[in-house]
């Protein structure tokens, strides 16, 4: 029973994600100034939805509703620091998931960031950079 119902309740978690996630995108798109003051909490619950290895619609939406948040955001560096942080410890699937996140947050508000976290950002893209060339061999 108790195995039940932790199983429904995982499922109705996940649901709700992939239920408010465009809903939040959708109240940031029409509303933005009534929903200021909880962009501290939207930016949770979006990079926890950004960082769910279970389903790849709740990323993605996550994703889209992240890009929409930057524009209203003053303090751009704590969310650069957690998407470069969530780049370095994530599983394949959701790394592709927040690298797109980041694309697009920088995108945005490259102008805004502080040294630091565009010195974040570019080492992060060289990390990727190498690992991806790691097993790439030139041969004559």
């Amino acid at each position: 029973m108790w195995s039940e119902l932790f199983h429904f309740t995982q499922l109705t978690i996940r649901s709700l994600f992939v239920f408010s996630t465009p809903l939040y995108s959708l109240l940031l798109q029409k509303v933005p100034a009534h929903l200021k003051p909880f962009l501290p909490q939207l930016q949770r619950t979006f990079i926890k939805s950004l960082t769910d290895p279970t389903s790849a619609a709740v990323r993605t939406r996550a994703a889209a509703a992240l890009s929409i948040l930057i524009g209203l955001q003053t303090r751009v560096d704590p969310l650069v620091t957690e998407l470069v942080a969530g780049i370095k410890s994530s599983e394949p699937g959701v790394k592709e998931t927040v690298v797109g996140a980041l694309e697009s947050v920088v995108s945005k508000i490259g102008g805004g960031m502080s040294d630091a976290s565009k010195r974040a950002v570019i080492t992060v893209v060289m990390e990727g950079m190498e690992a991806s060339n790691s097993g790439i061999s030139i041969t004559s």
